[in-house]
């Protein structure tokens, strides 16, 4: 930042670079990549164009920029001359873009006229970060990122991707509409198809099973690779939500059938737990209890705990996503609580930049 000391006479100048406030480096880079960006727009002196410090000084209103409160003639009198160029700047609510913000408008840093202010949305996705923790939807919400990522693993190969549809392309061949895979997972396939209040043979019965092993031969429920949840990338999780939603438990009953195929697991029972449709049983990633102080990044661990309990005691991540969606259908129903209740920042956010 020696850039504002340049034009003062040398010892002066030495004296105020050494007493100057120096940023960390990461803050520092910021601040220097904004100076770059202002000279590309035009403004040839950079951040120092907007260090009008001393103007506001000999205005007598500097005081009130940085105390909020000004003496009204003096005010007044500054009115009547030209406006001060001041730089409005919108960050990230990241910590370095933060301090970088504060640090230009600091009276011991760099002393613009500036006003800071931070995304809109991004704050509303932190918001909404710290209430997922706070009602217990966190550990929900990375079960989801599991359930919906799976194909790319491991290790971003998509090796278990082309297990699914080779597996998918099996079963629509060979199994039968009274399978008991299938029997075990149609009640909740028909709530994922919005069916479940249906009293029709077509709708619910054996004519109904045959046609979704036919979607089964078409790729229907596993044609979708190209939607992946990351944590990192805002209202990703709504969009592979969207992707999911009708074919959850479909994905569950052909991750259990290759799960049993590759005997990684003797029956598809083994992952309902201690009864068939998983009743009665207390969910470790549906709603938990409010948590009216916990902070996101304690929930986040919490959740990844969980997760790695869940693979370590499967065996397998395909076993243990398969388990997840067989056995804690109260977890299924968090994902969609929490899809569905933050909607509307999901479609602010799209309006804005694509997910």
């Amino acid at each position: 930042m020696s850039c504002f000391c340049k034009e003062l006479p040398g010892q002066k100048r030495k004296k105020a670079q050494k007493q100057a406030v120096i940023p960390r480096l990461a803050t520092a880079n910021v601040i220097k990549r904004v100076d770059r960006s202002l000279e590309l727009a035009g403004k040839s002196t950079g951040l120092q164009y907007y260090c009008n410090w001393e103007r506001l000084v000999e205005a007598g209103v500097w005081e009130g920029v940085q105390t909020g409160k000004f003496d009204t003639d003096k005010l007044a009198a500054m009115s009547q001359l030209s406006a001060p160029a001041v730089l409005v700047h919108v960050t990230d609510q990241e910590q370095t873009q933060v301090s970088a913000g504060m640090y230009m408008v600091d009276p011991h840093g760099l002393k613009l006229t500036a006003v800071h202010m931070f995304d809109f949305f991004h704050r509303v996705w932190n918001c909404l970060g710290t209430a997922t923790a706070r009602s217990g939807l966190t550990p929900a919400f990375y079960a989801a990122t599991m359930i919906f990522d799976l194909g790319y693993g491991p290790w971003e190969t998509c090796a278990w991707w082309a297990l699914m549809l080779a597996e998918a392309s099996d079963m629509a061949a060979h199994m039968k509409a009274d399978d008991p895979l299938l029997l075990s997972f149609w009640p909740r396939i028909l709530v994922d198809k919005r069916l479940h209040l249906s009293n029709r043979d077509e709708d619910v019965g054996r004519a109904a099973r045959e046609r979704h092993l036919q979607d089964l031969a078409a790729r229907g429920p596993m044609d979708i690779k190209n939607v992946k949840c990351k944590p990192s990338i805002w209202m990703s999780f709504h969009g592979a939500f969207d992707a999911w939603d009708s074919n959850i438990n479909t994905r569950g009953m052909i991750l259990a059938s290759l799960s049993v195929h590759k005997r990684w697991i003797t029956s598809h029972k083994q992952l309902f737990g201690d009864s068939q449709d998983g009743s009665g049983r207390s969910s470790s990633f549906g709603a938990a209890a409010k948590h009216e102080t916990a902070s996101k990044a304690a929930a986040v661990k919490e959740a990844k705990q969980k997760l790695a309990q869940l693979v370590k005691s499967a065996g397998h991540a395909v076993v243990a996503v398969a388990k997840l969606i067989a056995s804690e259908p109260e977890a299924i129903d968090a994902i969609r609580m929490l899809a569905h209740g933050s909607r509307g920042v999901y479609t602010r956010e799209s309006q804005r930049c694509t997910p």
